[in-house]
């Protein structure tokens, strides 16, 4: 009878240690297979090709075998096939060795529709009629932050949660800290703001100075840390006088190379860059202004 039962004690030991570990490492290659999805998204804005290279480099550093990418270009996703080999313990003694678990993930991007930390700066779409608004990404703009003059820039200062330079500034240097979505209402911010933006800006070049991955547009494109790119709200048109309001449509992302000029002359050098940011979206969206969240889908 004790033997009998130190054969059943066994084998409940075996199930109990051999499937908890089954468990846990089969969540383990979902979180790895998640992981990599997400990863791989994250750089479809710099083509298939780069995503797919990120997604089997990070599935691979998680120790899923033999990834398998499949890569949708026109619906902006990206799908990670993974194995794992999961060796048994006490249940050996029964013919057990190993079970190979699987796991599929599939990540997708879509423009952004709502964030957080969206500076104070409204960009006027080139085309709001166009399908992308018109942005030519990698191009030279030169943004215009005179507000007696904005109607020939590209963008004007917002009042977002309040007025003056002193909130101005501060929502430019780390963002607002509130959520603005699309058809989201806001007010434009009075005043020459000049000041307030030429500081800002050559601060967060500064803040830049000793990362060698920020000091060029092509090399920010793969760091998304830099502080020289901002996340801009778009808008149909800045034609107005005084405090008004104006209505966003989409967002946008921008690399700083250059703030110079003063008063009337001021002006903000740089580029418009496909990015990923954390936010919304929304599925009724379909204007792509090239920022876009990510999510997994399946």
């Amino acid at each position: 009878m004790m033997l009998f039962a130190m054969i059943v004690i066994l084998g409940m030991t075996a199930m109990v240690i051999d499937l908890g570990n089954l468990m846990l490492e089969k969540q383990k290659l979902s979180d790895a297979v998640d992981a990599a999805a997400i990863s791989g998204a994250q750089e479809l804005v710099n083509g298939a090709e780069q995503a797919k290279e990120t997604a089997i480099q990070f599935a691979n550093e998680n120790g899923v075998m033999d990834p398998s990418i499949t890569v949708n270009v026109d619906n902006h996703k990206i799908t990670v096939a993974g194995k794992r080999d999961v060796p048994f313990f006490f249940a050996k003694i029964f013919g057990f060795d190993h079970v190979l678990v699987e796991s599929t993930a599939t990540a997708q991007i879509k423009p952004l529709s709502g964030a957080k930390g969206i500076v104070p700066l409204s960009v006027v779409a080139p085309n709001p009629n166009a399908e992308d608004y018109g942005f030519q990404f990698g191009s030279l703009y030169t943004l215009k932050y005179d507000p007696f003059n904005v109607a020939n820039g590209n963008f004007g200062p917002l009042a977002l949660g309040g007025t003056g330079a002193s909130n101005y500034e501060n929502n430019l240097l780390n963002g607002y800290i509130s959520k603005l979505s699309i058809n989201d209402s806001v007010k434009t911010e009075t005043g020459n703001m000049s000041g307030p933006t030429e500081r800002v800006i050559k601060e967060r070049i500064n803040l830049d100075a000793y990362d060698s991955e920020c000091q060029t547009y092509d090399l920010a494109k793969k760091n998304r840390n830099c502080k020289r790119i901002i996340y801009l709200p778009v808008i149909e048109s800045l034609n107005l006088n005084g405090r008004e309001t104006v209505k966003i449509i989409g967002f946008a992302s921008f690399y700083i190379e250059n703030v110079g000029g003063n008063g009337n002359d001021s002006y903000v050098t740089g580029r418009f860059m496909k990015n990923i940011y954390s936010g919304d979206w929304d599925d009724e969206n379909t204007k792509d202004s090239g920022l876009y969240a990510v999510k997994l889908v399946k």
